[in-house]
C-alpha cells in the first residue's frame, strides 16, 4: 500500500490530527478522521449480495474527492481522474477477483464494498475504511491507480523493492513473483490487490487497530500485531526486533535515490531480515504492512502456488537469495494465524485469544 499506512506512525498521526483539525472535529478523547461520504456504509446498499466482479468500476466523483483529500493529508495537492468504463485494466481487476481462492473470495465478499480504478494518482493503490451505522469500521473499498499498473509482475515487484535502496554500480536486486512465461500485468495487479485485501481484512477482522486512529490501542492487544510489535515507554509502536537490528528498521520505500540504504548494504539488510519473523522488507516498516504483506505472500505462495524470491547479485554473481519466512517456516505463528483466519475468523478468536497479553 502506498497511501496512508505507508507513512511512518508519527507522520500518520500528525496527518490524521491535522485533517481532523481542518474538519473542526477535535475531541477531548483524541481525534479520528471523520467518515467521508465515500466511507459511509449507506452508500453501498446490499453490496454483499452482489458478485465480486460487479464491484469493479471506474472511480466516481466521491472516490476522486476522497483520494484528493488523502493526498492533501500527505502534503500533496494531487487530484486524480477517473477512467473510461472500458479501460482494459478493469477487465484485469475482474479476472483477479474471480480467480481468488474460495476462502479468500468468501472473506472478500463480506467486507469489500467496491474496487475502483482511477488514474494520475499518488502511489499504486490505496484502501479506505467504511464506517457502518454503529460506528464500526468493518468494511472498505480499494482504489488502484492505472498510471502505476503498466509493468509486468516481476518488473513491478523489482521496481518496488529497489525503491528502498540507492543505486550502486555493480549491485542489483531483483524480485520474482511470477514464473517465466506467466509474467504479465495480471500478476502485478493480483499481488497488489492481495496486499490491499490484507489491509481490508486486517481492519475488518480486528487483526490490528485502525490506521487512521491517531491514538491506537497497544499492538499487544491484537493476536497478530503482538507477534512483532509492542508499545514503547514513549508511547510509540516499535518492532520487537528493533534493539537487535536497529538498522533494519530504517527501511523506507518509494525513496529511490533518497533511500536510507544503498544497494551495497543489501546483503546485510536481507541477512537481518532473514533472522526476524517479518514476511518481507516492506512488512518490517510498520504493523499494518506487516499483516498486509503476510496475507498477500501467504495467499500468493501457499494457496496460488506462485513464487516469491528476492535475488541479490554483485558484479553479475548471485550473493544471496531471500524467501519469505512464510515459505521457509521461520514464522510458524504467523502462518498458523493466517491459516486459521482463512478457515474462519471465529477460529482465530478462539485459538489466539488466550495468547493475547493484557
Amino acid at each position: 500500500m502506498t497511501h496512508w499506512t505507508a507513512l511512518p506512525e508519527g507522520a500518520r498521526r500528525r496527518a490524521a490530527s491535522a485533517f481532523c483539525a481542518a474538519m473542526l472535529l477535535l475531541a477531548a478523547a483524541g481525534c479520528q478522521t471523520p467518515a467521508h461520504p465515500a466511507q459511509r456504509l449507506s452508500r453501498y446498499p446490499g453490496f454483499q449480495a452482489a458478485s465480486l466482479v460487479s464491484r469493479v468500476k471506474p472511480a466516481d466523483a466521491a472516490i476522486i474527492d476522497r483520494a484528493h483529500r488523502t493526498n492533501l493529508a500527505y502534503g500533496m495537492d494531487i487530484r486524480p481522474k477517473t477512467v473510461a468504463p472500458n479501460h482494459p485494466i478493469l477487465a484485469v481487476m475482474r479476472e483477479v477477483l474471480a480467480g481468488l481462492p474460495p476462502q479468500v473470495r468468501r472473506l472478500t465478499g463480506r467486507h469489500l464494498a467496491a474496487l475502483y480504478l482511477l488514474r494520475d494518482d499518488f502511489g499504486t493503490a490505496g484502501i479506505e475504511g467504511i464506517e457502518d451505522e454503529r460506528g464500526q469500521w468493518r468494511h472498505g473499498y480499494i482504489v488502484l491507480n492505472a498510471s502505476a499498473l503498466e509493468q509486468t509482475a516481476n518488473a513491478w515487484a523489482t521496481w518496488k523493492e529497489n525503491s528502498a535502496f540507492r543505486p550502486a554500480k555493480g549491485y542489483r536486486l531483483s524480485v520474482q513473483i511470477e514464473r517465466a512465461g506467466e509474467d504479465g500485468q495480471t500478476g502485478a495487479v493480483r499481488f497488489i490487490v492481495l496486499h490491499e485485501l490484507g489491509h481490508l481484512l486486517g481492519l475488518a477482522l480486528k487483526v490490528h487497530s485502525y490506521w487512521e486512529n491517531p491514538k491506537p490501542p497497544p499492538p499487544e492487544r491484537y493476536p497478530f500485531s503482538r507477534l512483532s510489535w509492542r508499545k514503547a515507554s514513549d508511547g510509540k509502536t516499535v518492532s520487537r526486533w528493533r534493539k537487535r537490528f536497529p538498522r533494519l528498521h530504517q527501511a523506507r520505500f518509494y525513496r529511490f535515490a533518497k533511500a536510507p540504504f544503498s544497494l551495497t548494504e543489501m546483503e546485510t539488510v536481507y541477512g537481518m531480515l532473514s533472522r526476524t519473523n517479518f514476511p518481507s522488507l516492506y512488512g518490517a516498516t510498520n504493523l499494518y504492512d506487516d499483516f498486509a504483506e503476510a496475507f498477500a505472500i501467504y495467499v500468493h505462495t501457499r494457496l496460488l502456488g506462485k513464487p516469491y524470491r528476492v535475488t541479490l547479485t554483485r558484479d553479475g554473481k548471485v550473493v544471496r537469495s531471500f524467501r519469505s519466512c512464510l515459505q521457509t517456516g521461520k514464522c510458524p505463528e504467523k502462518a498458523a494465524f493466517l491459516r486459521s483466519l482463512l478457515e474462519g475468523p471465529w477460529k482465530v478468536a478462539k485459538k489466539f485469544q488466550s495468547k493475547r497479553k493484557p
